[in-house]
């Protein structure tokens, strides 16, 4: 199964029984330096990480969520649909975890790359 959620709650997801096997998948533009490297799969990190120009932009409020919204879902109908296929499919041989900065209730690339999944590929990617 694949799941969405931020690195802050990487402690705690790690010794939570139903998910002390998950593999741990980075979608954000930089990982925290704090944390070892080895607990990550990065294959799909530049996948579905967002372009650091629209990034930049949000931060420095040179756009609006609206238009970061829609630019990464250009980016997104860009990708090849095999990219997808495969995150999926390794979805179903493992849960992983696509792993981003902020809190479930904060605006996130994430949130915008699960909705995309679980609409475009009948997919049910939930946050925990």
């Amino acid at each position: 199964m694949i799941y969405t959620s931020y690195y802050g709650k990487i402690s705690l997801i790690k010794y939570t029984p139903k998910f002390e096997n998950s593999i741990f998948c980075p979608i954000s533009v930089s990982i925290p330096k704090y944390f070892n490297l080895s607990i990550f799969d990065l294959q799909f990190q530049n996948d579905f990480k967002p372009d650091w120009k629209i990034v930049e932009n949000i931060k420095s409020g040179k756009i609006s969520q609206k238009e970061y919204i829609k630019s990464y879902l250009e980016q997104l109908i860009k990708i090849d649909k095999l990219k997808y296929e495969k995150l999926i499919q390794f979805g179903t041989e493992h849960d992983i975890i696509l792993l981003c900065y902020e809190r479930p209730e904060l605006f996130c690339h994430r949130h915008i790359l699960s909705k995309f999944i679980n609409i475009k590929f009948n997919q049910n990617i939930k946050e925990i």
